[in-house]
């Protein structure tokens, strides 16, 4: 999965109007919240089940989460 369909995905998964990029600030989107974290999980999960919880609290950007669906 590339950046461009990681991010289109997580924007629908997220039901954000927020324009996302690599770089943006997972504290800048405002449907980061826990309803929207067990839906990045289970986004995630999809491309990597041995994903550790703790990677995905302790993402920053877009970009880090992006990160753990290619390991």
């Amino acid at each position: 999965m590339n950046a461009d369909e990681f991010i289109a995905k997580l924007t629908e998964t997220l039901a954000t109007e927020t324009e996302l990029t690599t770089n943006t600030s997972l504290d800048e989107i405002e449907e980061w919240d826990s309803l929207g974290i067990l839906s990045v999980i289970e986004l995630i999960e999809t491309y990597n089940s041995d994903i550790e919880l703790e990677s995905i609290y302790n993402s920053k950007t877009v970009g880090d989460l992006l990160a753990l669906t290619i390991k």
